[in-house]
Parts: C-alpha cells; structure tokens; sequence
C-alpha cells in the first residue's frame, strides 16, 4: 500500500473501527501525521485487502489486537499478522502441491512424510523450540533418509 493508500486505510477503517488507535496517535505522538507516514512506510508491501482482513478478525475478537503500549507500534503488529497469515497460505499451497504433483518416478505421498518433518522442523525453529543450526542439520538427516528411502 502507498502512503496515500495507507492514509485513506487509517483514517476510513482503522481509527473508526479501533478508535483507541487514533486516540493513542494523537494524545502520544508529537506529529501524529508523521507517525501515521511512518505507518503507512511500514505496510509498503501490504496490500489493503490484506490489512482489511487483519482489522476485521481483531475487530470480531478473532485474534488479540495490539493495546496499551503496543499501539505505538500499531503498523509493526499489523504487518506481522499478514506476513503470519502469507507464510500460512504459502505452508497450505506448498502442501497441497506435493501431494497433488507427481515427482518424477517417486509418487507424492511417499515424500510427503519427509516433507511434514522439514515443515515441523521449520515450524519448532521459528517458536524457539530449536536453534537454526539444530533445524539445518535435523532436516539434512531427513533430506538423507529421502534419498536413500528413494533408492
């Protein structure tokens, strides 16, 4: 979203939907139309439609919403959410392709159980469950397993 997009999002949906936000915009921020640039230079790559989703589940009650201090870093909170909710489409897209594609001379649902413990491996990284290192070397245990089962 550009800055005029963002703006027209903010003030149209956000701090009517989720006054508390524009409350703390004003009564907090210095320049409040500076700190809503900001904002807007955060969700660059956030398409509206994506934000719109995000405000309507937090509105709904559907996920917690940013409150108290959080509100200073509204946008950054927002962003996370849609890259949260893109990574979990692109998880679903990728799954569903390599069950419903054949991999050369191997039938998909023979990968597939390799594939899963990669995916949980990345999944247990990004909760803080394991280290980096501890996920790389988990999945070329997995990746070798592949190979030879593959033989």
């Amino acid at each position: 979203m550009n800055q005029s997009d963002g703006k027209h999002f903010f003030r149209e949906l956000v701090f009517v939907h989720m006054p508390q936000v524009n409350g703390w915009l004003n009564q907090h921020s210095p320049k409040p139309d500076e700190t809503l640039g900001v904002w807007c230079t955060v969700l660059h790559d956030v398409e509206v439609t994506e934000a719109i989703r995000v405000i309507n589940r937090w509105v709904r009650g559907e996920l917690p919403s940013p409150t108290g201090f959080e509100l200073a870093e509204f946008a950054l909170h927002l962003r996370a959410v849609v890259m949260q909710d893109r990574y979990e489409a692109r998880k679903h897209l990728v799954r569903q392709a390599i069950v419903e594609k054949p991999t050369g001379s191997r039938a998909p649902l023979l990968m597939w159980p390799y594939v899963n413990r990669i995916l949980a491996n990345g999944d247990s990284y990004r909760n803080g469950e394991i280290s980096l290192e501890e996920c790389r070397e988990r999945n070329k245990v997995i990746i070798e397993e592949f190979a030879r089962a593959g033989r």
